[in-house]
């Protein structure tokens, strides 16, 4: 949503914003309570002892609204620059060693936040507090990735058809600059993918993997509609090249709803059997269901809000 409304954006109160916040810090809270209530499986190195992602996630929304607000425009320069300066904590202030062996309570050999119970408090969450600055930098990447890619290609002299290439042609060169810089990191500075650091090669990874899914999504679907409407004059067929798959746009203006529905369906999935000692096809004939079912939640939600707005319900405006 900044990435396609970022001049309009740019002004807004953001103490409204970060609000947005709070219902991500309830379900985190209420996330760590049925995980330690129910013995749910869960495994330290992720986040931490007490840490979840949606504690990140209200981590990184909160400084996002604050960055624009005070910092705005930032541009790649910039968060590539917090990146990079990132990655030189991790790798020669002794972070990365800290995030991989350190144990998860402060001893006297180790250094003192001044109080014991913060000390240690960081100690055991130290991936997901420490990781919030890498996905902070993920998320502003993205909407900078988003802002000149898909939402600012397009003029209102430029044809549909002109649009769409265009922004299938800056995607792929996205992902291309993502996959080179990736590389270079990994193999010619040495710097190892790490999950629990969300270092550079981690950010760049994620980016890289999502561009190309996105490249091929755009290629797959413009090939579709262009079959589908080969017959159709060029008016309905420009409009055919911009309409987005109806999932696509489920799962985009419900996305917290859709990722709730998937974290608890994951729960069940991980409550009901052994994921750890499944087989292949037992664990793929698994994905593919979750898949369906969550993209199919997605659809329904969808439907029904719809419906609801149309009896005369509460209208919501905003695009995500």
């Amino acid at each position: 949503r900044y990435a396609r409304h970022r001049t309009q954006n740019q002004n807004q109160d953001t103490g409204r914003h970060t609000k947005g916040a709070w219902p991500l810090l309830v379900l985190g809270g209420v996330r760590l309570a049925t995980n330690k209530g129910l013995e749910y499986q869960e495994h330290v190195s992720e986040y931490g002892v007490h840490w979840n992602f949606f504690f990140t996630l209200a981590i990184v929304w909160t400084a996002a609204q604050l960055l624009r607000r005070h910092f705005v425009p930032f541009g790649f320069l910039c968060v590539g620059a917090t990146l990079a300066l990132y990655q030189m904590t991790l790798s020669f202030y002794g972070w990365q060693d800290y995030i991989e062996v350190a144990p998860r309570t402060c001893g006297e050999e180790h250094f003192s936040l001044g109080n014991d119970f913060i000390c240690n408090m960081v100690a055991a969450n130290r991936e997901g507090i420490l990781g919030c600055i890498g996905y902070l930098c993920l998320h502003l990447l993205s909407e900078e990735i988003a802002h000149y890619c898909l939402w600012n290609h397009t003029t209102a002299t430029k044809p549909a058809e002109t649009s769409m290439v265009s922004m299938r042609t800056r995607v792929g060169t996205a992902a291309l600059a993502s996959w080179a810089i990736h590389l270079s990191l990994v193999h010619v500075l040495g710097i190892v993918t790490s999950r629990r650091s969300t270092n550079a090669s981690f950010v760049t990874w994620t980016l890289a993997h999502n561009l190309t899914i996105l490249f091929l999504f755009q290629c797959a679907f413009e090939n579709t509609d262009n079959d589908n409407n080969n017959n159709d004059d060029k008016s309905c067929k420009n409009h055919s090249i911009t309409r987005m798959p109806p999932i696509f746009e489920a799962v985009n203006r419900h996305g917290l709803w859709v990722f709730l529905i998937a974290n608890l369906l994951t729960g069940a999935v991980n409550l009901s059997m052994d994921t750890l000692h499944a087989s292949q096809t037992t664990a793929f004939l698994v994905l593919c269901g979750y898949t369906c079912t969550v993209g199919g939640a997605a659809l329904l939600l969808d439907r029904l809000l719809s419906q609801f707005r149309q009896q005369g319900g509460p209208t919501n405006n905003k695009q995500d």
